[in-house]
């Protein structure tokens, strides 16, 4: 069911960030949620980022927000992390919503 399918999402969501923050090591970083990931990309890389990663695409915005607020509170701790805000309370516009690294 639903259950099942979030759990191994969110188990793949953060494979995913642990690879790349291994290969990338050291890396500053930040998690979030998106409906522009072009227009957000632009603004870190205005920033000094050098990737972005899309970790996940989805119609509901729910789903986004609850993926974003665990995969923060999973890697906050991280050196790097420039997450302050726990995730899942920015706005979320119209579909698709993506997660990003």
């Amino acid at each position: 069911g639903g259950a099942g399918l979030a759990g191994s999402l969110l188990h793949r969501a953060k494979a995913v960030v642990e690879e790349l923050l291994r290969v990338n090591s050291p890396a500053v970083f930040k998690i979030g949620i998106t409906c522009s990931p072009l227009i957000r990309w632009q603004a870190y890389e205005r920033d000094g980022y050098q990737q972005f990663h899309l970790l996940h695409a989805t119609e509901e915005p729910g789903a986004v927000q609850m993926l974003e607020a665990a995969l923060i509170d999973a890697f906050r701790a991280r050196a790097g992390c420039r997450n302050v805000a726990r995730g899942g309370e920015g706005p979320v516009g119209r579909a698709p919503h993506f997660a990003y690294l």
